[in-house]
C-alpha cells in the first residue's frame, strides 16, 4: 500500500510541475501564431474612430512598449506629455535596444498607421531589439493643445493599439523642433544604439535593416539616408528615413540650450546640427531608399522581390504598403544577402550653411521654441500624387 501512495505522490506532484509550463506555452504559442497573420484593425479611416469614454484602467498596450502612467494618463486626460529629467534614472533602468524607431504622423492618418500595423511593423512586436512609437500632433500649429473631435479620436485609438505619443511641440511645419523633442523624450526611456526617423509612408525591409545595424554598420559618428546632392552649402539627408547612432544624439542633446539651430524642417535641422561633428560618417544609401520613378516602381509591383534589392521605399501610401508587404512575404529568402559597403556619391561635402537661408526659412535657436506657423498641418504629396496616377491611368486607356 505504502508504495503505492508514494507512487501517486510523485505522480501528482509531475503533475503539478508540468500544467504550468503547459499553460505558459500554450498562452505565448496563441500570442505568436496571431502575429504571424494580418492584423483585422478595428478603424479603417480616421472617421471610423468613436468617440466615446473608456476608463483609463482599460486601456490596452503591448507589453514591449512599457508605458508609464504619466504617459497614459497624459493621452486620457488631454494633457501634453513633458520630457522632464526623471529623477535618479541611470543608463541601467533604461531598456536598453538596438534601433528606436520613430514614426512621424498627422493627426488624421490613421489609414497610413493601420498599414504599418497590418504589415513590417508586425517585426517589432514582441522583439526585445526594437522599440517602435507613433509620434503626432498634440499641438497646433500656434502651440496651443488640440482639442475635440479629433484629440479624443487620438484618444480612443491609442486606448486599441497603445502605441501614440502626443507630441509637446507646435504642429504643422515645425519639424526641427519636434525632432529635438522626440529624441530627448527617447533619451529618458531607452539606452538605444542607434534611432531612425520615420514618415508613415515609408516601407521598411526589417529583417534587413536589423541584419546590417547589428553585424555591419558602425556604431558611432553615423548617419543614415537618402541623400539630397543639389547644390554646396545645401547638402543633407532626407529626414523621411534618417537614421543616427546614439553618440551623435548625445552630441545634439548636450548643445539644445545653447547654440542648436532649428528649421522648419527635420533634415535641415539635423544638417546644421552635424556641421561641428568631426570625422562624420555619411552613408547615402539612395539607391537603396527613397520613392522610386514610375517606371521602377511598376517593375516592384510587377516583380518578385522587394528586399533583394531595396532596403526601404517612400510614398508607400495604404495600398502600396500592403503590396509590397505581400511581395516579400513570398519572395524568396536570400541565405546570404549582399551588404553594400558605406558610400557616399555626391560630388558636393555635406553640411548646411546658414547664411543661404533667408525670409520665413531662416534657422533660429532652438532653446526659444521658435513657431513656423505655415499651415494647419503639412499634407505631404500623397493626394496630389494620387491625382497624378489616376490622370496617367486615363491618358493610357
Amino acid at each position: 500500500m505504502l508504495p503505492r501512495i508514494r507512487h501517486f505522490r510523485k505522480t501528482a506532484l509531475g503533475i503539478l510541475l508540468v500544467v504550468p509550463t503547459l499553460l505558459y506555452f500554450l498562452l505565448h504559442h496563441e500570442d505568436n501564431v496571431k502575429r504571424d497573420f494580418t492584423l483585422d484593425l478595428p478603424f479603417k479611416s480616421f472617421d471610423d474612430v468613436k468617440i466615446k469614454n473608456v476608463p483609463l484602467e482599460m486601456v490596452r498596450l503591448e507589453k514591449v512598449h512599457q508605458t508609464t502612467a504619466p504617459e497614459i494618463a497624459a493621452v486620457v486626460t488631454k494633457k501634453p506629455i513633458m520630457v522632464k529629467r526623471l529623477e535618479n534614472q541611470s543608463k541601467k533602468d533604461k531598456k536598453k535596444i538596438l534601433l528606436f524607431i520613430a514614426i512621424h504622423t498627422a493627426p488624421i492618418r490613421i489609414d497610413r498607421r493601420n498599414a504599418l500595423r497590418e504589415t513590417w511593423l508586425t517585426k517589432c512586436v514582441g522583439n526585445p531589439m526594437v522599440a517602435y512609437w507613433f509620434f503626432t500632433d498634440n499641438q497646433d500649429t500656434h502651440g496651443n493643445v488640440i482639442k475635440g473631435e479629433i484629440q479624443e479620436k487620438l484618444k480612443n485609438e491609442n486606448q486599441v493599439f497603445g502605441d501614440l505619443i502626443l507630441s509637446d511641440t507646435p504642429g504643422g511645419l515645425n519639424f526641427g523642433l519636434w525632432y529635438l523633442w522626440m529624441i530627448e523624450w527617447a533619451t529618458e526611456r531607452y539606452d538605444f544604439r542607434y534611432i531612425v526617423k520615420l514618415d508613415d509612408d515609408y516601407f521598411v525591409c526589417f529583417d534587413k535593416l536589423i541584419n546590417e545595424l547589428q553585424f555591419h554598420r558602425p556604431k558611432k559618428r553615423l548617419t543614415w539616408g537618402w541623400l539630397h546632392c543639389r547644390k554646396e552649402g545645401n547638402i543633407y539627408l532626407d529626414e523621411a528615413f534618417i537614421l543616427l547612432t546614439s553618440d551623435l544624439i548625445r552630441s545634439i542633446l548636450a548643445r539644445k540650450d545653447t547654440t542648436l539651430l532649428c528649421h522648419p524642417f527635420a533634415d535641415q535641422s539635423i544638417g546644421l546640427w552635424m556641421n561641428s561633428v568631426p570625422n562624420l560618417l555619411t552613408f547615402a544609401d539612395s539607391n537603396r531608399l527613397g520613392d522610386p520613378r514610375r517606371l521602377e516602381k511598376i517593375k516592384l509591383q510587377k516583380g518578385r522581390e522587394i528586399c533583394h534589392t531595396k532596403l526601404g521605399i517612400h510614398k508607400s501610401y495604404p495600398d502600396d504598403m500592403r503590396r509590397w508587404w505581400n511581395i516579400y512575404l513570398h519572395e524568396e529568402r536570400q541565405v546570404n544577402p549582399q551588404v553594400p559597403p558605406i558610400s557616399y556619391s555626391c560630388h558636393l561635402p555635406i553640411g548646411i550653411n546658414e547664411s543661404k537661408y533667408g525670409g520665413p526659412y531662416t534657422p533660429k535657436l532652438c532653446k526659444d521654441r521658435p513657431i513656423w506657423n505655415f499651415g494647419e498641418f503639412f499634407k505631404g504629396s500623397q493626394e496630389r500624387l494620387q491625382k497624378e496616377e489616376a490622370r496617367s491611368k486615363v491618358n493610357k486607356d
